[in-house]
């Protein structure tokens, strides 16, 4: 469910409901979540119940150990041209609760 959340979030997507269709029709994000297909209640569920540890921390922690596993430094990061902060995502997962 968090892989759905976070590839979410660097789609530009703020909206449940766009994450429960992205969920179903984006071969990426079926990749990504293993191919689950959450409807929204279970997402904002989901949210609502982790919310206390999808803070700043908890992104830039994740960045972090992305960044060690593919042995980048972090200087030049490229995808699919969306800018993602470590420590934005936390404020556009509060928008979606």
């Amino acid at each position: 469910m968090m892989g759905l959340i976070l590839y979410g979030i660097m789609q530009g997507i703020t909206s449940l409901r766009t994450l429960e269709r992205l969920a179903r029709v984006d071969l990426g994000c079926m990749w990504v979540t293993g191919g689950i297909f959450p409807d929204h209640a279970i997402i904002g569920r989901f949210i609502n119940m982790h919310s206390e540890s999808m803070t700043g921390a908890f992104f830039e922690s994740l960045t972090r150990a992305v960044l060690k596993k593919t042995d980048s430094d972090g200087s030049c990061l490229a995808g699919d041209s969306a800018v993602v902060s470590p420590t934005e995502p936390e404020a556009v997962v509060q928008k979606m609760s």
